[in-house]
């Protein structure tokens, strides 16, 4: 809101979980918030009913994003027994939808690790990228850039990184998990190519492979074929409005499976929305409030180094609470 002087003003409100800042119009707003202004409670305890998930087996997969650590946070407000699962450039989809016959899996033009960090494929799949990676590495997005030869540390890694391996350890008597959360979408939009599509279809075969969703079915589909009253959620992208794509495709797969969604991009308030402010990065992990020149940044530029990755730990915890609290919802 405005005051007599016709600045913009901060709301700043607060509640037993955590310090909520409202602009109504941060146009032009001089600000040297995050850390300071509001800093978050580091030795924060939720006042919800967290003891439904005590002790019990939460597992996590995903991409770079829940792989800086926000998960382990969760476990600790909720005392719950986390495994994050999440691998840094994963996808979930095995490639593009788009095949033909010298490209049968869809993995042409795409990011090496984005395929062989699919986790979707199967062992038998990793094992053809491993066999024939002197074929697969000129096909590549930017082959110059992709490694001539594969460590043995790399090829196990790649198996590693099937459903087959990561999934398959938290299925059957004994191994079971009591949740498993689903933080993917970000890596299987490919933004790099010319005209990235596939993210929000719904495939006519339902568990195909080559579509976010369908691979997401497929995978669902191996969980609930091991217990079928498995408890499942998702935990959508932290914005919708730079690539509003992965939300849209996250609020669809969350329809075909009416399991939980958590829209994350709702309770952070990371915009596109610019204001001016001194603050500046010292490094990816430090966020000085003031000092520097003024410039106009994206609220999530501030709340983020490169703009990708939560990896600050007040941007780790904010995440951390706000999904700690819903998980409370979740049974």
């Amino acid at each position: 809101m405005k005051n007599s002087t016709g600045k913009i003003k901060a709301v700043v409100l607060k509640s037993s979980f955590w310090v909520c800042c409202f602009f109504i119009n941060t146009v032009g707003f001089n600000v040297a918030a995050t850390e300071a202004g509001i800093g978050l409670d580091h030795n924060y305890a939720c006042n919800s009913d967290t003891g439904y998930w005590k002790g019990k087996k939460i597992v996590w997969f995903g991409t770079s994003i829940p792989a800086q650590g926000y998960p382990q946070i969760v476990g600790k407000i909720l005392s719950a027994n986390i495994i994050n699962e999440a691998v840094g450039s994963s996808s979930v989809r095995i490639g593009k939808s788009k095949i033909s016959k010298n490209d049968p899996y869809g993995w042409e033009g795409l990011a090496w690790q984005n395929v062989s960090r699919s986790l979707s494929q199967t062992i038998e799949e990793k094992k053809e990228l491993i066999n024939n990676w002197s074929h697969w590495k000129r096909r590549f997005r930017n082959p110059e850039k992709v490694p001539d030869t594969l460590s043995e540390e790399l090829k196990r890694d790649f198996v590693e990184w099937s459903w087959e391996t990561k999934l398959n350890r938290h299925l059957g008597e004994g191994r079971r998990a009591d949740l498993y959360i689903f933080d993917h979408g970000h890596n299987d939009y490919f933004s790099y190519l010319k005209e990235p599509v596939d993210l929000e279809t719904i495939p006519e075969n339902f568990a195909d492979r080559r579509y976010f969703i369908g691979a997401m079915n497929f995978l669902l589909q191996k969980i609930l074929a091991d217990n079928p009253r498995a408890r499942i959620c998702f935990i959508g992208h932290y914005e919708n409005q730079k690539k509003p794509v992965i939300a849209s495709a996250q609020k669809k797969l969350a329809q075909v499976w009416s399991y939980p969604l958590l829209e994350l991009w709702s309770k952070l308030g990371w915009t596109q929305q610019k204001i001016i402010t001194t603050g500046y990065w010292k490094d990816k992990f430090t966020w000085v409030p003031a000092g520097g020149k003024p410039v106009e940044k994206t609220i999530t530029q501030i709340w983020m180094y490169d703009d990708l990755h939560p990896s600050s730990e007040p941007a780790q915890q904010l995440i951390a609470e706000v999904i700690a609290q819903w998980l409370t919802t979740v049974r």
